[in-house]
């Protein structure tokens, strides 16, 4: 970095951040960011994501999987729930009913938190997916 780089680096805010891999795993980081909230949350994606080339040395040193739909982001102060594509806001008390239900999930013992969260939220979808079938 030239003194420039130094100098704007220095400049931008520091930003906490959590990841929550459900009934898992949460790493709580701050880094220097200036970028949307948005644009914070991709770039989090990103260094949480092996293959992205831009994975941050947090993910590779603790060899943790990557960050995946539906597991949980929260930047200043709200929480997001990954998605196929994009982001959802969701509740602090939304994150830790999901994780209670991933715990009491049959297959939590069985095959892991991951693997229990998959199942936990097609379950949701397609009761949800019911229910609005039903109201019609």
């Amino acid at each position: 970095m030239n003194d420039q780089e130094i100098k704007e680096y220095a400049n931008k805010p520091l930003r906490t951040f959590t990841v929550k891999y459900p009934a898992e795993r949460t790493v709580t980081l701050t880094i220097r960011d200036n970028s949307s909230k948005m644009g914070l949350l991709e770039n989090i994606f990103a260094q949480f994501n092996h293959g992205s080339m831009q994975e941050c040395d947090y993910l590779l040193s603790n060899k943790m999987r990557s960050l995946s739909v539906h597991d949980f982001v929260k930047v200043d102060g709200e929480w997001f729930q990954c998605a196929s594509v994009g982001w959802i806001p969701v509740t602090e008390e939304y994150v830790h009913e999901i994780e209670g239900a991933v715990t009491d999930c049959p297959e939590f013992e069985k095959l892991g938190a991951w693997k229990a969260l998959q199942d936990l939220m097609w379950l949701t979808r397609r009761q949800i997916k019911q229910l609005s079938l039903c109201q019609k």
